[in-house]
């Protein structure tokens, strides 16, 4: 039950965030708080897995998730003026932009996946 409301909440509350800024043109408090709503009920979307782990997992994780973000931010930020700066890409810098926003998200999850995956497992093979 939790997890329907969970997916269903966030659904709409996505759906009401588009459409407060691209159908309304309304940016402002109210996007933010429904951002935050969104988080919440995507917490609840995995709140029966997010039991089934300990404590040191969820921090691990968490160090992780932050500790990327940050990294991927950096990268797409410096990635962004590089392009600006070649001339190669004149008249080409929105695809090329896309498209190294793109390939930098693609090869980030794929690291953060792989990571969350060493974090999950070695604390199942420690506890056998």
């Amino acid at each position: 039950m939790l997890k329907t409301i969970g997916f269903n909440g966030f659904l709409a509350s996505a759906c009401l965030n588009l459409f407060l800024r691209f159908g309304l043109k309304i940016n402002g408090t109210a996007n933010d708080i429904i951002s935050m709503v969104s988080l919440v009920f995507v917490l609840m979307y995995v709140w029966g897995d997010l039991k089934k782990r300990s404590a040191k997992t969820l921090i691990l994780q968490g160090l992780a998730l932050v500790t990327s973000v940050a990294l991927f931010v950096f990268v797409i930020m410096k990635g962004q003026t590089f392009i600006d700066s070649l001339p190669f890409f004149e008249g080409w810098e929105t695809p090329a932009k896309w498209g190294y926003i793109l390939l930098v998200w693609f090869l980030g999850l794929n690291l953060f996946i792989y990571i969350n995956g060493k974090i999950t497992n070695s604390k199942k093979e420690a506890s056998c």
